[in-house]
């Protein structure tokens, strides 16, 4: 209905503009839906300028991105090349930083690094102060965010700390300058700082309470539940994440629910509530589905995109000589580097998504019970005798309980020979037996060893990340916790808090909070 009270509107460019200014932008932060569909309608009419394309584009790219649906908001943020020049400055930056930030939360950390690098290194307008400012704030912000993924929080709260003039002349962005408070809130958090976090995020609170801004509530609501479980208030923590969550749902962004759930679950365990622990964890779980689906496409849509954007900035240097013979051995040249790089790309694209979706998609109840997805090919079975097939299980059996999976450097090979076998029937017997590949075994050993020390052994859930990475084999923190979360379901991080809170109910004493890198 109250679509249809806009529609004549549209004739009259001023009360236009009035719908983009004030109902799209209002609905974005909390009913992206409708925000979406009126910026449809105003794309689909026939008179639509190109300024007025390139604004709507614009604020269609930011509601996907605040709605979860990557993969739309990257198609809307790498059309707006072609509308350049009728965007401002800031627009254009911020266009920038969407596509960083749509990036880092897809993991594809290098390529938005890239993009990163490209805007802060950017040529700034002469004399335009305030679009300076507005620069050297967001990308901060982008630094800081790119160190809180890389768990080095100590350093994201000295860089914040460090540029805090930059935070008091946001006086003209008022939306950066909440963006600016958030993150300030989260390194304290994350540092241990509870009362300097608590008073961070209640004065952004107070500042949009009245607002229809709930993407930033959110954040907000999330980091003050934080606080409360970590001073005990876990009904004061509950009661945020209820309310967060129900923004999320208004907002229909899975990513957000799914961390919002996983948040309220260690919660509702620590106060014993079976039932709720119960439904929400079926929902998280229904979660974790969409995710996988939704990552998936994003990713895709993501290599496609820079893709193009890279070949059509090839053609551009090439049409750039003016000379017909350079033209010609210049565009040569070009053809082989863009043949490389399409192989290239087509190669760690299909091994990237191949590792995603292998990942992605194993059980992670299959990890204790040790049946995870097959992936070997009935054409691919190499026929082994069965005395040798028996053999190498028992050696098997014997690897499993030492300790020898935890050395980095492990390999295939290197396990063959300690079986005086080759390679090609250790892989049969492990694929036929335990359907998985040998990485995949290994992983499962690795971490079902940290998660028997993690129990088991009261040191290790003091010491770090990384030391728990290379303890068990994995050559890199990140990718410890990236397999680790696959197969448990949780994060390693999670997981700590929750044998914490074990140790805390059966009056265990418990060293200080870990500090992670």
């Amino acid at each position: 209905m109250a679509l249809l009270l806009y529609v004549p509107c549209f004739s009259q460019s001023e009360n236009k503009e009035m719908l983009l200014n004030q109902n799209v932008k209002e609905l974005m932060n909390s009913n992206p839906e409708q925000a979406i569909n009126i910026t449809k309608l105003l794309l689909s009419k026939p008179s639509i300028t190109a300024g007025e394309t390139a604004k709507i584009n614009y604020l269609t790219a930011k509601i996907y991105r605040v709605k979860g649906d990557y993969s739309n908001a990257l198609q809307f943020l790498f059309e707006e090349k072609k509308f350049a020049d009728y965007l401002s400055n800031e627009e254009k930056l911020t266009i920038e930083l969407e596509k960083v930030e749509v990036l880092r939360e897809l993991s594809l950390d290098k390529e938005a690094k890239d993009i990163l690098n490209a805007a802060e290194s950017g040529n700034d307008p002469k004399g335009d102060a305030d679009f300076k400012t507005f620069k050297d704030a967001a990308i901060l912000l982008e630094r800081v965010a790119f160190l809180n993924k890389d768990l080095k929080f100590k350093e994201g709260a000295e860089m914040l700390q460090n540029q805090l003039q930059i935070s008091n002349n946001l006086i003209k962005f008022p939306e950066l300058k909440l963006s600016y408070d958030i993150a300030l809130g989260q390194q304290y958090l994350e540092n241990r700082n509870l009362e300097s976090a608590k008073k961070s995020f209640n004065s952004a609170f107070d500042k949009i309470n009245k607002t229809t801004n709930n993407y930033q509530k959110i954040a907000i609501l999330s980091g003050l539940a934080n606080i409360y479980f970590q001073e005990k208030k876990h009904n004061e923590a509950i009661s945020a994440l209820t309310m967060a969550y129900n923004y999320a749902i208004g907002l229909q962004n899975t990513y957000i629910q799914e961390k919002l759930l996983n948040e309220l679950l260690i919660n509702y365990l620590a106060v014993g509530d079976t039932l709720n622990y119960k439904l929400n964890n079926v929902k998280l779980i229904q979660k974790y589905a969409e995710i996988e689906a939704l990552d998936q496409a994003a990713v895709n849509t993501a290599y496609n995109l820079i893709s193009e954007e890279q070949s059509e900035n090839y053609v551009q240097q090439k049409a750039s000589y003016n000379n017909i013979i350079i033209a010609f051995i210049v565009l040569a040249f070009l053809v082989v580097c863009v043949l490389l790089f399409f192989w290239w790309g087509l190669f760690q694209k299909k091994k990237r998504l191949k590792e995603i979706i292998y990942y992605l998609n194993i059980s992670r109840n299959n990890f204790i019970n040790k049946i995870p997805v097959k992936v070997v090919e009935e054409s691919k079975k190499v026929n082994i005798p069965k005395e040798t097939e028996q053999l190498i299980l028992k050696k098997l059996e014997r690897f499993e309980n030492s300790t020898r999976f935890t050395n980095k450097d492990f390999s295939l090979a290197v396990l063959a020979g300690q079986f005086d076998t080759n390679t090609k029937y250790l892989s049969e017997v492990i694929n036929s037996n335990f359907n998985m590949n040998f990485n995949t075994y290994v992983n499962n050993l690795r971490i079902k060893y940290i998660v028997e020390k993690l129990k088991n052994e009261p040191n290790y859930i003091s010491y770090k990340i990384s030391y728990l990475a290379e303890d068990c084999g994995f050559s890199s923190h990140s990718s410890f916790t990236t397999v680790f979360k696959s197969l448990t379901g949780i994060s390693p991080v999670t997981y700590i808090e929750m044998l914490r809170k074990e140790k805390e109910e059966e009056n265990i004493p418990m060293e200080e909070a870990l500090e992670y890198e």
